[in-house]
């Protein structure tokens, strides 16, 4: 008879870690504080509005924003009025100066909600004086539910003492992009977390694939690591990986080599 065993898996990083330094946050607490909203259509097409649940959309119905702290608010733009206006929208979101010009390395998250009808899109810009903008992210796809976002500010943000985020939404009768939880972190140069291990927590003797994802959560490249792993505090395998050019908050899709040994033993 096959014996059923439990894996217990430890893994070990040959990279040094460290934690996270918070540089700026917005949860839209009660109201958008400080951040302004612009209507850039000329036509009073409609701005960006401080929201609460129920998402009212013409077309969806109530709606519920998940973000980490949507029971205080969040920041809205409804492109899906009651009726269609005809009016075009061009509609920003902009931060207040943000100072990172102690910060090497800039990384943004938040949580988002886009949702889309026919061709709306949304991006984010940054800017260092409030006039000139460079696009860091864009979403043109509708998100099924409320989704994490990270993005790499570092090329634009990095070492600079006024720094300013721009969310900008355009459509035209075009259903709604919500935003909350806005955090700039600064992240150390070398950081690396295991998302997911692809492994039954049950298995049958015999020789198991060690599989999995891991994440870049650094400020560069990670191109090569050394990663060990045990099962049940057996033997150690390890194994290098290289010629990865895993970006900032990029992922990587590993496999061990050498597979985990299961065997069945008998007591007499």
């Amino acid at each position: 008879m096959k014996k059923l065993y439990t894996t217990v898996l430890f893994f070990f990083f040959l990279l040094f870690t460290n934690a996270q330094t918070p540089i700026y946050t917005a949860n839209f607490s009660g109201g958008v504080g400080s951040w302004k909203l612009l209507d850039n259509s000329g036509t009073n097409a409609g701005k960006w509005v401080f929201a609460s649940n129920p998402v009212a959309s013409a077309y969806f119905g109530n709606l519920a924003f998940k973000s980490a702290t949507y029971t205080n608010g969040f920041a809205l733009f409804m492109s899906d009025a009651a009726t269609d206006d005809g009016k075009a929208e061009d509609a920003d979101l902009i931060s207040p100066r943000i100072n990172c010009s102690a910060y090497n390395y800039v990384h943004m998250e938040f949580d988002e909600w886009f949702v889309q009808r026919n061709a709306s899109s949304g991006s984010i810009d940054v800017s260092t004086d409030g006039i000139n903008w460079s696009q860091a992210y864009t979403i043109d796809v509708t998100e099924g539910t409320t989704t994490h976002k990270q993005i790499d500010l570092t090329p634009f943000a990095a070492n600079q003492d006024s720094v300013y985020i721009k969310f900008n939404f355009q459509g035209d009768h075009d259903f709604f992009w919500a935003v909350d939880d806005i955090k700039l972190t600064s992240v150390p140069i070398l950081d690396v977390a295991i998302d997911t291990i692809t492994i039954n927590p049950y298995v049958y003797s015999g020789n198991t694939v060690i599989t999995g994802t891991i994440s870049n959560r650094g400020g560069v490249a990670i191109n090569s690591l050394d990663m060990s792993y045990n099962i049940d505090g057996g033997s150690t395998i390890s194994q290098n990986f290289s010629g990865l050019n895993i970006p900032p908050f990029g992922t990587y899709n590993f496999t061990f080599q050498q597979p985990a040994a299961m065997f069945d033993y008998v007591k007499y």
